[in-house]
This record gives structure tokens, C-alpha cells and sequence, in this order.
């Protein structure tokens, strides 16, 4: 099963054949965590179920979002 596919189950309703994870981590753990695996990419090492844009956002990895202007995004 993939990510999604266990997602989709627990939505359902289903039993998963596992428990999906989705772990964040404050900016000191973040850093101590990129430092030791050397990847600044912890989704990559995590490998977590759901993703958090505003997570992501936040640590400056990825820019979905466009600025419309007037408190609009």
C-alpha cells in the first residue's frame, strides 16, 4: 500500500495495516536533525503521511502559494 492508499483507508473508515505517522519538529530539532543526517530535506528521512504546507512554508523548503494581494493567497 502506498501513503496515500493507508490514508484513504483510515479515511474510509478501514482498519490500516499500519499506523500513518506525520512528525513535525521545532527549528532546534529541525536543525539538529538536518545537521546529523546531513539533508536538509527531513520529509525525505521522515517520509510522512500527510503533508503540512504551512510546515513547509515555514522552513523555507517549498513556495506553493501565490500572494494575490489584499491578505489574499
Amino acid at each position: 500500500m502506498t501513503h496515500r492508499d493507508v490514508i484513504k483507508a483510515v479515511l474510509r473508515g478501514q482498519r490500516p495495516p499500519y499506523v500513518p505517522w506525520a512528525c513535525a519538529f521545532t527549528g532546534g530539532a529541525r536543525r539538529t536533525l538536518c545537521g546529523h543526517s546531513g539533508n536538509d530535506d527531513l520529509h525525505s528521512i521522515v517520509d510522512n503521511h500527510i503533508l503540512y504546507l504551512n510546515h513547509v512554508l515555514t522552513s523555507g523548503a517549498v513556495d506553493y502559494f501565490e500572494d494575490l494581494g489584499d491578505g489574499r493567497v
